[in-house]
C-alpha cells in the first residue's frame, strides 16, 4: 500500500532523463602547444614529459632511497642541470668510484 502511495506522489514518474555531460572548468583553447605537438607526432618524450630518457631504469637496476642532507641534494641537481645529465647518473658515478677506490666488490 505504501508503493503505491510512493508513486502516485512521484511527479517524475515515467519522465525520461537526458544524460549531464559535464564541461570542463578551465576549457582549453584550440592549438595549444601540447596539441600542436600531439597532433605532430610527437612522442611523450620529446615533448618534455622526461627530460632525460636515459634516466629510465635499465635490466638489473633496482630503485633505492636514502637521506641526504638539502645541500648535498641540491649541489647534485644543479651538478646535473650544468652538465644536462640525469642525477641518477651522477649519483650511480659517485657510488662507482667511491666503492671502488675502497676495494670493495662491484658488478662494473
Amino acid at each position: 500500500m505504501a508503493r503505491k502511495q510512493l508513486d502516485a506522489r512521484n511527479p517524475l514518474e515515467g519522465v525520461v532523463r537526458e544524460a549531464v555531460v559535464p564541461t570542463p572548468l578551465r576549457p582549453a583553447p584550440a592549438g595549444t602547444p601540447s596539441e600542436d605537438r600531439q597532433q605532430a607526432g610527437v612522442s611523450a618524450n620529446q615533448q618534455g614529459g622526461l627530460k632525460h630518457p636515459r634516466s629510465q631504469p635499465r635490466p638489473g637496476d633496482k630503485q633505492y632511497s636514502t637521506y641526504l642532507r638539502i645541500s648535498s641534494i641540491k649541489a647534485i641537481k644543479r651538478y646535473a642541470f650544468d652538465r644536462d645529465l640525469p642525477a641518477t647518473e651522477i649519483l650511480q658515478s659517485a657510488v662507482d668510484e667511491y666503492l671502488r677506490e675502497r676495494g670493495a666488490p662491484t658488478d662494473l
